[in-house]
Order: C-alpha cells, then structure tokens, then sequence
C-alpha cells in the first residue's frame, strides 16, 4: 500500500545519504547512483524535500569535480560528457529547482558552458542537453541578478566608508555576466541555426522524393526550435538591461566588443534568412538585445546623453575600430550583421503585415541608424 511505499523510499533515500557523506569518491558516486534513481521516481513535495539533504550531503565540491571529468571527442560521440559529467549535470540541474539550493553551483557556469559548446552534435532534445541549456540559464540569470544586488551594496559602502567583505571582492573580480549570457546566446543560436538548415534539407528531400513534408523529423526539428527560443529571448530581453555604469566604454572587458559582434551576427543572419513565422520572433529579439538601455535605477535616458547598454556600446566601438578602412566598409554592407539586419527589415516593412510588427520594424530601423548613421540604410550591395 501507499504507506508502505512511503516507508520504504524514505529508508532507501537515508542510505543514499548515508553513502554521499562517506569520505571515498567510490562511495560518493554510488550514493549519487541511487540518488538519481531516487530523482527520476520521487514526485512533487517527497521530491521537494528531499533536494536540501541530498544537496547537503553530496556537498558542492565533489558534483563540480565530476563536472570537470573529460568526455568523449569528434562527431561521432557527438562531444558528450563524460558518464561523471552528466552525471553530475543530471543531479544539479534537478537539485537546482530549489532556489535557496542554486546559489551553491554558481561555480559550475564556465564548465557547462564549455560541455554545451562541446555537444552540439547531440540533439537538442537529448535529456542532458536540456538539462545542461535549464541549468546554465539560471545561473547565468543568477549570477546577473548578484552583480546587481552587489552594485547596491557597493553604492551603501561608499556612503558609510565601510572596507568591502572579502566576498564582495571575490565577487567583484569574476567574470561579468553579461560574458555568461553572450556564450550561452551563442551556443543556443548555433543549435538553432544548426537546426533550421536540417530541417530545410530535410524538407527539399522530401520534395524531391515527392514525399509529404511533414515528416517526423520535421517535427522534431519544429520541436528543437521552440524549446531554444524561449531561453533566446529571456537572454536578450537581459542583456538590453546591463550597462557599462554611465555609459564609460573603459568598464567593459576587451573581449565584450568581439564577442557581441559574434553572437549579433549570428542572430541577424537567422533573421535575414528566415521567411517563416520564426521571424518576427527574432524581430524582438534583435529589438531587445540592440535596444538603448537607461541607467538602472537613473530613469530615462535623456535624448542627448550616450547610450549605456554593454552591448551597445561594445557594437559602436567594434564598428567605429576601422572606420575609413575599405574593408570596414565592406564588413558593414555585404557579409556582416549590419547588412543581414537590413535585409531582414526589407523583407518585413516590403510585406503585408500588421501594424504592431511594422512599427517593431521601425524601432529596429531607428536603433540600426543610431547606431551606424544613415549610411547603413543607404549602403549599395
């Protein structure tokens, strides 16, 4: 009956803790074993109340050791983690559905960042795949949202002239999130790009088989696009929000001005390229991401003052590095993200659409002429 099962989980799940607070790895990973069959089968609040003890009994260091366990290489093993790996992935990606929990894994971001870029042969539906994308979401996010709280600290210790906690310095020297949020936008818009070419190959076999093109994989590749979007657009609407501190250029990293121009490109290319629905979709995800963001806590920017948005910023110094050069020039017209975001945009506003899209069009239009001037609309292909 229900009682007895009750008693008898909550006995196997005390042995799964006892074997995590053993001092041995192979003890360790067997309790880790038994817990993630514990994970896959308890529901609701049993499994709820459950990932506090675990999470304490595992401890953090040994999940983020298994983490950095090297997997298998090349195409046929798709780049997949090592069995420890995701492992590891598997348990904190569940364990961090308890937000008080996640803070602790915070340190794992650069290692599934790296493991993502390394699987992206294996299907975006894959198990460890999904929970690698949920898991490095939030603590991307996470990490954006202690940089703000940081900030406000910051601002109170310089009112009482208080020396900064070691914390605080250690927070202070890591890597900004804006850095997070741009290499994970980039592996979730390489898969997405990935997918979209299968699925259009996928669709002239079909027609030249003379078969339906509703296939199965069809709407596996449909299925791929959707669960990368929302993550997409949550990381654009956020990185509009992180500035630079006053709009001063010097305070971003060296590396932000190459890797925002990457991640743009990329996305703009999928924008121009694409003549489904999926458009207008990166229509506000372009809109997002290039938009001028105020000051947080400062109010609306005023019309004559720079505009304070990291990535924008970052974008107006790597389009203003080799300004006069011919093939800077070339590089904002032909085969850059520039040209790839007109084309887009000719394809909306030269279309029957709606009046909301037409005028998300145009909000575009005027963040691309602020951004490059007029000579960007006017540029010959």
């Amino acid at each position: 009956g229900k009682p007895s099962e009750e008693v008898s989980s909550s006995t196997g799940l005390s042995a799964c803790l006892s074997l995590l607070r053993k001092k041995t790895d192979e003890e360790k990973f067997a309790g880790l074993l038994l817990v993630s069959k514990h994970l896959k089968e308890a529901k609701g609040e049993r499994l709820l109340s459950s990932l506090s003890p675990i999470a304490d009994a595992v401890g953090t260091k040994f999940l983020l050791r298994l983490l950095l366990t090297k997997g298998s290489k090349g195409a046929k093993g798709g780049g997949r983690p090592s069995a420890y790996a995701s492992l590891s992935i598997n348990i904190l990606s569940t364990l961090a559905a308890d937000e008080t929990i996640l803070p602790r894994y915070l340190p794992a971001l650069p290692s599934l960042l790296t493991h993502l870029s390394n699987m992206q042969e294996a299907e975006t539906s894959a198990p460890i795949v999904e929970d690698a994308i949920r898991l490095s979401l939030s603590l991307a996010m996470l990490a954006q949202q202690n940089t703000m709280v940081n900030k406000g600290n910051d601002l109170e210790t310089k009112k009482t002239t208080t020396p900064q906690s070691p914390q605080a310095e250690a927070s202070s020297s890591s890597p900004p999130p804006i850095l997070y949020h741009l290499s994970l936008l980039s592996i979730l818009l390489a898969r997405l790009e990935k997918s979209l070419r299968e699925g259009e190959a996928e669709r002239k076999k079909h027609r030249k088989e003379q078969m339906q093109p509703q296939a199965s994989s069809s709407s596996s590749s449909s299925s791929a696009h959707e669960k990368l979007l929302n993550p997409i657009l949550t990381l654009c609407a956020d990185i509009s929000t992180m500035t630079t501190g006053g709009g001063e250029r010097s305070k971003f990293p060296h590396q932000l001005p190459a890797l925002s121009t990457g991640v743009i490109t990329q996305l703009s290319r999928i924008f121009a390229a694409n003549q489904s629905q999926l458009k207008f979709t990166l229509l506000r995800a372009l809109t997002d991401i290039l938009r001028e963001s105020s000051v947080e806590g400062e109010g609306a920017r005023p019309p004559s003052s720079p505009p304070s948005s990291s990535l924008f910023l970052a974008l107006l110094s790597a389009a203003a590095s080799g300004a006069g050069t011919a093939a800077s020039r070339r590089r904002n017209t032909l085969d850059t993200w520039p040209f790839y975001v007109r084309t887009g945009l000719q394809d909306i506003l030269g279309s029957r659409t709606n009046a909301e899209t037409r005028a998300s069009a145009l909000t575009l239009t005027d963040v691309m002429l602020g951004l490059l001037g007029p000579q960007w609309a006017t540029a010959k292909e």
